[in-house]
């Protein structure tokens, strides 16, 4: 018997004069409350046969747990950003900077050093070099060029000759420029492992 019909013969009992008001009340109120505990009875046997239908495993959590503690919000992610274009930028920079102040360097100064009475010297240009001589002979004074080099600079302490008089010359050099003086590694007009120039 469900509870509509149990309330609805208590009522007849009513009607009938069986049963009193009070009795009534309280008979209502137990059909009432059976059902109520039946009602949930039933939502906790239906929330075990879910749990059985999908199981979740301390695993699952684990995971879940372990990609949480790495999960980044946009804030994060835009202060990561930021601090890497900055890095960047000031790697970017200082290259810059450097390349600058090598071509600086080299443009500006007379590279020369004197060897058997002859002076040899190295000048740049914005993209040239030439080695050259200079000596006096009988009080005439004569210069000659040895070789000129097409060059690059391409770091704050290296330069690419791309063209020379002869190709064996050809390649990337590292240039250290201490005031007046400059060395290049390898050299340039021989087969040194440097030359330096004052």
């Amino acid at each position: 018997m469900n509870t509509i019909e149990e309330l609805k013969k208590l009522k007849e009992l009513l009607d009938a004069g069986i049963l009193t008001q009070e009795e009534f009340d309280q008979k209502k109120k137990e059909i009432l409350n059976n059902e109520s505990s039946v009602s949930q009875n039933t939502t906790t046997t239906q929330a075990v046969l879910n749990q059985e239908d999908h199981p979740t495993s301390s695993t699952d959590d684990v995971e879940t747990n372990k990609y949480k503690k790495f999960s980044f919000d946009n804030k994060t992610i835009k202060i990561i950003l930021a601090i890497v274009v900055i890095i960047v930028g000031c790697v970017f920079g200082y290259n810059e900077i450097g390349k600058s102040t090598l071509k600086k360097n080299l443009t500006n100064g007379s590279f020369s050093k004197v060897d058997d009475s002859i002076t040899l010297h190295l000048s740049f240009d914005d993209d040239t070099i030439k080695y050259y001589s200079s000596y006096t002979l009988y009080y005439k004074s004569y210069t000659y060029t040895f070789c000129t080099y097409t060059y690059k600079v391409t770091g704050p302490h290296t330069i690419e000759i791309t063209d020379a008089d002869y190709s064996s010359y050809v390649g990337s050099y590292t240039v250290s420029t201490d005031g007046d003086e400059i060395t290049i590694t390898p050299s340039i007009i021989n087969s040194d492992s440097s030359c330096t120039f004052y």
